[in-house]
């Protein structure tokens, strides 16, 4: 038997980035076990639309979704703020309502720092949405603990992140147009990804004279990046990659580095990066940061080194001793490449997330 089901994400989706990533799988995903999707998410005109082209297309989206409620029988949401007036048309209309929550209300203040200004409202709008929800999905442990602060016992399930095991993979060739040797970051170029401690490590006499670090993606940090690559040539800034281009650099690569840092305290609901488990895919080693989520799973596999956060000399220590050990770095990318396929797969992902909508609407 089919069902409908309508999806909802707000958050500025653009190619390549995790949450084009994640909603795309888990859309493709849930089509393929006969669900019949009705995907309504914001499309901006421009790459850097003002607040007020933000507003104007958020109301649009939600409007455009009012004709498809009666024929649907359930809501997905991928909760932000803004997405409140579906949230509270689903519980008035008694449509189960599953959201997912990618992160605190926090995460929005680092990245848009106006928005601090209607804390006490944002906050507000995703409690409420929080305790209206019929199931809550969360992408960490950590993060599930926060919800269960927020509104006490709800029904909460964990689903991380995970990766296109098809697309991912290690039997890539390196493209031309890079190095030999490289050291990979890739991603959205935000503050607390850490790409100051990053780009220190490189100045290290430690750092190995012929690995080169190509940084990949686009933000706030990319000025930095460019000025960074000037002044020293191991350094090699390559912009935005287009996603379908990404595998075959991912897999080229000796290492990946994810050195978040801790602003805004944004490890203490854990992190579960898309690029982690893409990395993983590829057979590639990694090198992260000692937070919840990340660490764990590298631990769990022993498919990379875990270091502590904002210490270039630590993470320069760890280039170094993966640099040296060949076989050490087969053996990481070989259990991360199984790992994934065996238990992280997108595929895997959204079936969970089938399994459990469907559990939520035989207890409607």
């Amino acid at each position: 038997m089919n069902h409908n089901l309508l999806y909802l994400s707000l958050n500025d989706i653009k190619e390549g980035s995790a949450c084009h990533t994640h909603v795309f799988e888990i859309v493709k995903g849930l089509q393929r076990r006969n669900w019949n999707i009705s995907l309504y998410k914001t499309n901006y005109k421009n790459s850097d639309p003002s607040i007020l082209e933000r507003l104007l297309e958020i109301i649009k989206v939600q409007l455009n979704l009012l004709g498809k409620l009666k024929k649907i029988d359930a809501i997905y949401i991928r909760m932000e703020f803004s997405t409140f007036p579906t949230a509270l048309l689903g519980r008035l209309l008694g449509i189960p309502v599953i959201q997912e929550v990618n992160g605190p209300p926090e995460d929005l203040f680092i990245v848009y720092p106006i928005s601090e200004k209607i804390a006490s409202l944002i906050k507000c709008l995703i409690r409420k949405q929080l305790q209206w929800a019929t199931k809550i999905i969360v992408v960490t442990s950590e993060l599930k603990i926060w919800v269960k602060n927020e509104v006490g016992s709800k029904q909460i399930s964990i689903i991380p992140n995970g990766a296109n095991t098809e697309l991912f993979k290690p039997t890539y060739s390196k493209p031309s147009y890079l190095p030999g040797k490289y050291a990979l970051f890739f991603g959205t170029l935000a503050k607390w990804q850490g790409i100051e401690t990053l780009m220190e490590s490189v100045e290290y006499p430690e750092w190995p004279a012929d690995l080169f670090l190509i940084i990949a993606g686009d933000g706030q940090e990319k000025a930095s990046i460019i000025k960074a690559s000037e002044y020293n040539r191991k350094i090699i800034y390559v912009g935005r990659i287009p996603y379908r281009k990404m595998p075959e650099i991912v897999a080229g690569s000796m290492m990946v580095i994810i050195p978040k840092n801790n602003l805004g305290n944004r490890s203490g609901t854990g992190l579960s990066p898309l690029k982690l488990y893409e990395s993983l895919a590829s057979g590639v080693p990694v090198i992260v940061t000692d937070f919840p989520g990340q660490a764990d799973l590298v631990r769990q596999y022993k498919c990379g080194l875990v270091i502590p956060y904002d210490n270039p000399k630590a993470l320069v220590k760890s280039v170094l001793h993966l640099y040296k050990n060949e076989n050490t770095r087969r053996q990481m990318g070989n259990r991360g490449r199984n790992a994934i396929q065996k238990d992280h797969s997108w595929d895997k992902r959204a079936e969970q997330t089938s399994n459990l909508i469907l559990c939520t609407l035989k207890q409607k």
